[in-house]
């Protein structure tokens, strides 16, 4: 975690060298949110899942609700399925 911050924080700051004190506030502003934002995106391996999708039940990219996103996949396949199904007919 603090390691993401400080990364995110380094480039910010490197790519702006000598803001002013109004413009620092807002880099950090903005870089904690970006950390944040990465942090809760960030799927783990031991759970398979972003904590912010356990936390707030949502995908973190999409704002869609987490149980939702099955279906999806799930319709995605049937259509993927009938369309190959489709051209082997023409065949």
């Amino acid at each position: 975690m603090h390691q993401t911050v400080g990364n995110i924080l380094r480039t910010v700051l490197n790519s702006n060298p000598n803001p002013s004190l109004k413009t620092a506030k807002e880099i950090v502003d903005d870089a904690l949110a970006t950390a944040m934002h990465a942090m809760r995106t960030n799927v783990a391996t031991t759970l398979g899942s972003s904590p912010g999708s356990l936390v707030f039940a949502r995908d973190m990219f999409l704002n869609v609700h987490k149980d939702l996103l099955p279906l999806n996949l799930e319709n995605r396949l049937k259509v993927r399925s009938l369309l190959i199904r489709s051209i082997l007919m023409e065949m």
